[in-house]
């Protein structure tokens, strides 16, 4: 199969999950498969982890300039689109992806919610939307206790921008995948026209495997993640503060490390406590993850797969976690993790594992677990097969169409026929013959008719497109009845 990965910046360095995701489904699908890569280039980029040797094609674009990255800002605020989609906007970076759609026959391209701006409405071929944390799903489950009222209102504009845009565009793609089942199922309200499927997170079990080269630490505890992510940071502070005392009184050899880069302030002011070590970025979490007794996650956030979980499963250390930090993995609680939503329970755990009570057997159940359920070959053999299954599809045309789109009722003598598409957040002009248009479709008079000569035709359309959603709506606002 020839692919096409659309990704808004190049998956390399590995430092984050998303990063991780494109990089090793692009490294499982190219030993098999034609895989080609276009994305941005950010600052932090160095190198290409060997990208360019697995990908027949790769192209890397450059991030517009800054005078471009503000005017994209205004426009996004006046467009309805979010700021981390308006921020890449780009005629040249749209000509390229176009061309390359244009020449290559794709058998589908894989693309991330910033990039899907740049598959041109008239592009007919398979496609899949990734979704990693869809944000409107993580803004309903977080805890917004000690958000200022700034943040508060800023988030909730972002989000609320990010889940309209996601839901103009997701009906144009075949599948929309998640990492876990529950979140498809719980996402589903927000994207009633979306097709969901999961795919599910992987880990590198030769990479992320024990080693007798490294001895265990007695009494060592470690939380890894980017201690910036402030759902990482609370977790951590979390355990610190309340969790980690009481272990202490228990198994006074007990320490705390975390391992994990740019901590906020008030983490690496922990590291002032007798026995808590705050490392900040390391070159390998590996090596921390093969001396640790256990691993914890204490985060409250349910959204995704933690990915520090199956990297210490993948060790063999067994982890003590939430509900939340294993929905997305659904291992059962004794399978190589401890699940542990009070506080009481999960010092309990902690305690009885640093004791060595039953550690061999979770060491072991726990490694097994990852090596069954989620390396990064069943992530990708999960892909292959959800594309196989939409070509399949569309030989057959058995994939279920988009949503019915809204049939305009109104001539097209004296009037301005104004195309605004379902799953792109632009308004073009565009005089057609409204029947042979597979879009959503509104038909305004002339200013001077509707509202004014002094009002220009980019207002009016804003308008429409918030007051206008059916032939109905569209009547009322008119205030007349429709003529046919």
């Amino acid at each position: 199969m020839k692919i096409l990965f659309l990704a808004h910046r190049l998956p390399w360095p590995t430092n984050t999950g998303g990063k991780q995701l494109l990089y090793n489904q692009i490294r499982q699908l190219s030993a098999s498969h034609d895989v080609s890569l276009i994305c941005f280039r950010h600052p932090d980029s160095s190198g290409d982890g060997g990208l360019s040797d697995m990908c027949r094609m790769m192209k890397v674009l450059e991030i517009p300039t800054t005078r471009k990255v503000a005017l994209n800002a205004f426009a996004g605020l006046v467009g309805d689109v979010p700021l981390i989609v308006s921020l890449y906007a780009s005629r040249s970076s749209a000509n390229i992806i176009r061309r390359h759609l244009e020449e290559d026959r794709y058998d589908v391209v894989i693309s991330q919610i910033e990039m899907a701006q740049f598959i041109p409405e008239s592009y007919s071929g398979p496609k899949i939307l990734l979704m990693e944390d869809p944000e409107p799903l993580k803004f309903t489950r977080v805890d917004k206790r000690g958000w200022t009222i700034r943040q508060r209102l800023w988030r909730g504009f972002e989000t609320g921008r990010l889940s309209r845009y996601e839901r103009r565009q997701s009906p144009r793609f075949d599948r929309v995948t998640l990492l876990s089942e529950e979140d498809a199922r719980d996402n589903q309200s927000f994207l009633p026209d979306a097709r969901l499927a999961c795919v599910p997170y992987g880990t590198d079990p030769d990479w992320f495997s024990p080693s007798d080269a490294v001895k265990r630490v007695e009494g060592m505890i470690v939380i890894s993640g980017n201690m910036y992510h402030p759902h990482n940071a609370a977790a951590a502070l979390h355990f610190a503060r309340d969790i980690y005392p009481t272990v202490k009184k228990e198994v006074p050899d007990a320490t705390l490390w975390i391992v994990g880069a740019n901590p906020i302030p008030e983490i690496l002011s922990l590291g002032k406590t007798e026995g808590i070590t705050v490392t900040g970025a390391v070159p390998e979490i590996r090596d921390y993850l093969r001396m640790a007794r256990v691993s914890i996650c204490p985060i409250a956030l349910k959204i995704g797969v933690q990915t520090k979980v199956l990297e210490a499963m993948a060790c063999g250390t067994p982890v003590v976690t939430t509900s939340a930090g294993n929905s997305g993995i659904g291992a059962p609680s004794g399978e190589g993790l401890y699940v542990a939503d009070s506080d009481e329970d999960f010092s309990r755990w902690v305690v009885e594992l640093l004791r060595g009570k039953g550690w061999d057997d979770m060491s072991a159940r726990a490694r097994r677990f990852v090596l069954d359920h989620f390396s990064w070959e069943i992530s990708a053999n999960k892909m292959e097969k959800l594309i196989a299954d939409i070509m399949k599809g569309k030989r057959m045309n058995i994939i279920p169409p988009p949503p019915a789109v809204f049939r305009n009722e109104y001539p097209l003598v004296n009037l301005l026929v104004v195309n605004i598409y379902v799953h792109e957040n632009r308004v073009t002009e565009n005089n057609q013959n409204i029947g042979q248009l597979g879009a959503k479709l509104y038909v305004v008079p002339k200013p001077n008719v509707l509202l004014g000569r002094f009002v220009s035709w980019t207002s009016q359309s804003m308008l429409l497109k918030s007051a206008v959603k059916t032939n109905e709506d569209f009547r009322a606002f008119l205030g007349r009845p429709a003529t046919v």
